[in-house]
């Protein structure tokens, strides 16, 4: 670990070790988007985003934002 922490320029072990944690995490996002989005890509044909369909996903957002709000009064 030594040997490590001198070649890659890190002052202590525990620097080097919050990079390798900083690293992992990255990793693990990067995984669970690709894969997210290859989900996407085979869940069947695409939709155009048109002006009117992201009128209509905003006026959807809109209507689920009220539902709650009324929920938690």
């Amino acid at each position: 670990m030594d040997e490590q922490v001198k070649a890659g320029g890190y002052e202590t072990v525990s620097e080097f070790m919050r990079e390798v944690l900083r690293k992992a995490k990255r990793e693990r996002w990067q995984e669970q988007i690709e894969s997210m989005l290859i989900e996407g890509l085979d869940s069947g044909p695409g939709v155009e985003a048109t002006p009117e369909f992201w009128t209509d996903r905003k006026r959807e957002l809109k209507k689920r934002v009220a539902r709650r709000k009324d929920r938690k009064r």
